[in-house]
């Protein structure tokens, strides 16, 4: 995800360009430092198959391995172009990058992405607070345990959102509740 500092502070890019993402890819280094395993990015449909960015892609998981690149992609409601999908997926996992299914919350028809979950690692459902559609959270939770993908729920900002996915018994989350560490190691028993 890119930020971009305003007014010093940082705010989410929610589009970025194919040149911008292109030159964030080419300028990070391999060398860096890290105790996590993996390195995530995200991209759209678009930038998911864009030929230039799949090379740069390509690159960048030669360049830091032993840890994995992982790339979220967000279809969206208007999937476009299946088969591409799926051969790009399958071309990245030949090199050793691993595919999340992003935002499934935002996909409407579930037959015509089933092929691509195939080639995913994982599926990343989003909540959102009160309007969060927990059938529909319990569909790609199932969907998820049914082909054997991790499945993980992100934007967890409420003890609402803790007490759902407690009753959901889903184990993987993210979110700006997790970010207070004070409340969870006082709260948190060991």
């Amino acid at each position: 995800m890119v930020f971009k500092k305003t007014n010093n502070q940082y705010q989410h890019c929610q589009i970025v360009n194919q040149l911008n993402l292109l030159n964030l890819i080419r300028s990070l280094d391999p060398e860096f430092q890290t105790k996590l395993p993996s390195v995530a990015i995200n991209c759209t449909q678009s930038q998911f198959t864009n030929v230039v960015i799949s090379d740069a892609l390509i690159n960048l998981q030669h360049q830091i391995y032993p840890r994995n690149l992982r790339i979220e992609i967000t279809l969206g409601k208007s999937l476009k172009q299946i088969n591409l999908l799926i051969a790009q997926a399958e071309n990245y996992r030949q090199h050793g990058i691993q595919v999340s299914l992003d935002a499934v919350d935002q996909i409407t028809n579930f037959d015509v992405v089933a092929p691509f979950i195939l080639q995913t690692r994982e599926i990343k459902f989003g909540l959102n607070g009160r309007n969060t559609d927990r059938q529909l959270l319990q569909f790609w939770q199932t969907a998820a345990r049914r082909n054997r993908k991790r499945f993980i729920v992100y934007n967890v900002e409420t003890d609402d959102d803790i007490d759902l996915l407690d009753d959901l018994d889903i184990a993987l989350r993210q979110g700006n509740y997790y970010s207070e560490a004070d409340k969870l190691i006082t709260e948190q028993s060991a």
